[in-house]
């Protein structure tokens, strides 16, 4: 929601992911995996980023805190949408940076 990161985190999963365009679903847990997943199915979306950021008047708690959090976010969307690469980054604010801090590729089926 806070308009100092959109375009840090719109920036780097460009980057990451080598697309042109990101779609951003900017909701609590609630709706998250239902708008993902449409995401996914009318865009084509295969990678979801979890981000978090240093001073959040929503969630005024410590970084390492946020970072937990994100981690948190990153398993429950992981166990929820598994055909997706779910990544979880935390944005500090000023000076902006964009640190990794969880990862869970998409699940893979082998081959019978």
């Amino acid at each position: 929601m806070d308009g100092r990161i959109q375009a840090h985190i719109r920036d780097w999963a460009q980057r990451q992911f080598g697309t042109d365009y990101v779609d951003m679903v900017t909701v609590p847990r609630l709706g998250l995996a239902r708008d993902v997943a449409l995401s996914r199915d009318a865009h084509g979306s295969r990678q979801v980023v979890v981000a978090s950021h240093s001073d959040c008047a929503g969630s005024a708690v410590t970084d390492k805190e946020h970072e937990q959090m994100v981690r948190d976010g990153v398993r429950w969307l992981a166990d929820q949408l598994p055909d997706m690469t779910v990544v979880g980054i935390h944005v500090d604010v000023d000076p902006p940076n964009v640190r990794v801090v969880a990862r869970c590729p998409a699940a893979t089926t082998a081959p019978q």
